[in-house]
């Protein structure tokens, strides 16, 4: 079968580089051969002509769709949005800005090809951002590539193709597009980098603001104690439990042993802190109960939707091929 490529395009008042952005894409493809393509435009609540134009565009080029989003949804959703329209089997994000180069497209999926990967990302290797967003840029790579253990240089490039089952496997929360590397070496799913072109932005404002990036960090931290405890919450608040309330009893037999040695306890504060140690203890263990077993249960019927799937699968091919 020959690739049957979606490129995905989020698009949030960029009216000023579409029909440019078209025109190259349009170009890039046609230097490829037996590749099917797509063009998917999700608008996600723009207010300026955004909207209009990717209509325009969908009137004038088959291949081109719109959607759009009522109101601001953010990155993610879009993305989302424009893969549930999408019938690629290999996707390629790229931002409406311009600062990407379509041009890129063909190293990308000949990268994926040949070295039989499930994702290519970008690497701005000469990036065009002023220099307080290079270095901060550099730090957040740093840091998420020592808490994943994968070694990337440009974990949020806005440009990168993808098998399509990738996005199967996971759904985007809001702001989550940034950690998509990140989440496919969770689900086992192979990745590389390629190096891409990178140009200052031509039209508007940069919407990148420094609160953004102490965000970024939280939400490392926040994916990183999914990926550890998910599955296995037992291990995190049953432990965390056990030792709180075996902190919660040493304390508790020492207010005995001063009972019997001084004849009372009188009103320590001692008392009041092992009572909250114990009570939290329980707390904490039967937290950790009520996660794990409902882990156990998404898994039982993740396991269940799996069969069903192969089920399915095994009667289309069993079933013979109706009469012409």
């Amino acid at each position: 079968m020959s690739p049957f490529v979606s490129i995905l395009v989020p698009c949030l008042n960029e009216e000023n580089t579409l029909r440019s952005l078209t025109g190259r894409v349009e170009k890039t493809l046609a230097g490829l051969q037996n590749i099917q393509c797509e063009l998917i435009f999700i608008d996600d609540g723009s207010t300026d002509e955004t909207g209009s134009i990717i209509d325009q565009l969908s009137q004038e080029i088959p291949w081109v769709k719109a959607y759009h989003h009522s109101t601001t949804k953010g990155k993610s959703a879009a993305i989302m949005n424009g893969f549930y329209h999408s019938k690629g089997n290999i996707i390629i994000l790229l931002d409406a800005d311009l600062q990407f180069f379509p041009e890129d497209i063909p190293a990308i999926l000949s990268e994926m090809t040949q070295k039989k990967l499930d994702i290519v990302n970008g690497w701005r290797k000469e990036r065009k951002d002023p220099l307080s967003r290079r270095a901060a840029s550099r730090l957040y790579n740093s840091f998420a590539s020592s808490l994943f253990g994968l070694k990337v240089h440009d974990y949020n490039c806005g440009i990168k193709g993808l098998k399509r089952e990738v996005l199967e496997s996971f759904r985007l929360r809001k702001g989550y597009h940034r950690y998509i590397l990140a989440l496919a070496k969770h689900h086992g799913f192979r990745i590389g980098e390629v190096v891409v072109q990178h140009a200052p932005r031509p039209y508007g404002k940069s919407r990148y603001r420094t609160s953004r990036l102490f965000a970024g960090f939280v939400d490392l931290m926040s994916l990183k104690l999914q990926f550890m405890f998910m599955e296995r919450p037992m291990s995190l608040f049953g432990v965390l439990g056990a030792f709180i309330f075996l902190l919660g009893l040493i304390s508790g037999a020492y207010l005995v042993y001063l009972w019997f040695l001084e004849g009372g306890i009188g009103t320590r504060p001692l008392l009041f802190l092992t009572v909250l140690l114990l009570v939290a203890g329980i707390q904490f263990f039967s937290f950790g109960f009520l996660a794990d077993a409902i882990a156990s249960l998404k898994t039982d019927v993740d396991y269940l939707n799996q069969l069903v799937i192969q089920r399915k699968e095994e009667n289309t091919k069993g079933q013979s091929p109706p009469n012409k």
